[in-house]
């Protein structure tokens, strides 16, 4: 299988699980890549997290077994299950998602590079994109502003990897960085006309002014 129809998988997977990337690619190994059978894990796996919360959560006197009806292929409860989420649907708690939105995070900033180019297109430094996240977070408007300089000088950024890496991310990344170099020229010319066409008068009048002397001797 394809390394592309593997990464497909594992996006849908953690679409319909809402897991973590780590814990979809895990559970279709183990399923042989077969997405149906790597959900079912994920909810057997879910069902057993479950009801280790129910039983800490709960005396130990409500904890029997005529409480609850779990069946080996299916795994779900009976009554335990309804009491401890008040009624509601048994899934993913707010801790849960809470780590697998970390989780996920941290995949992106440790998985992804970010690229410099200078006006050559020669790449000049290669780093995970979690160097300068912690950059921007410690000092956010120097980061700011440098990216600024370098971006009026001709370099540009681009992302690379499976999340960050994609092309219309990268196509709006050139897009601010020629409209800003762009700005930088025209306001360069902006201010360097004035002063050639100050100079060129100076010379006008400096030729003039010989001229006049010439004509009273």
């Amino acid at each position: 299988m394809e390394d592309m129809e593997r990464v497909e998988k594992v996006e849908q997977l953690v679409q319909k699980a809402g897991c973590s990337y780590t814990e979809a690619k895990n559970a279709l190994e183990r399923s042989d890549w077969n997405l149906l059978d790597a959900l079912i894990d994920l909810e057997e796996k879910n069902a057993t997290f479950v009801e280790s919360e129910v039983i800490d959560r709960e005396d130990a006197h409500r904890y029997q077994s005529a409480d609850f009806n779990m069946n080996p292929n299916e795994k779900h409860f009976k009554d335990i299950g309804n009491d401890a989420a008040g009624g509601q649907k048994t899934g993913p708690g707010r801790g849960g998602k809470v780590r697998a939105f970390f989780s996920r995070l941290w995949e992106i900033i440790t998985q992804n590079y970010l690229n410099l180019y200078n006006k050559q297109e020669k790449q000049v430094l290669r780093i995970p994109v979690i160097i300068p996240a912690i950059l921007f977070l410690i000092n956010f408007w120097v980061m700011l502003a440098l990216c600024v300089v370098l971006l009026l000088i001709g370099f540009r950024f681009q992302f690379e990897g499976v999340d960050l890496g994609k092309s219309n991310i990268n196509s709006a990344m050139n897009s601010a960085a020629e409209a800003t170099y762009n700005a930088g020229q025209k306001v360069k010319a902006e201010f360097s006309t004035p002063q050639s066409n100050t100079q060129q008068g100076e010379d006008h009048n400096g030729s003039y002014s010989d001229s006049a002397a010439n004509g009273q001797q």
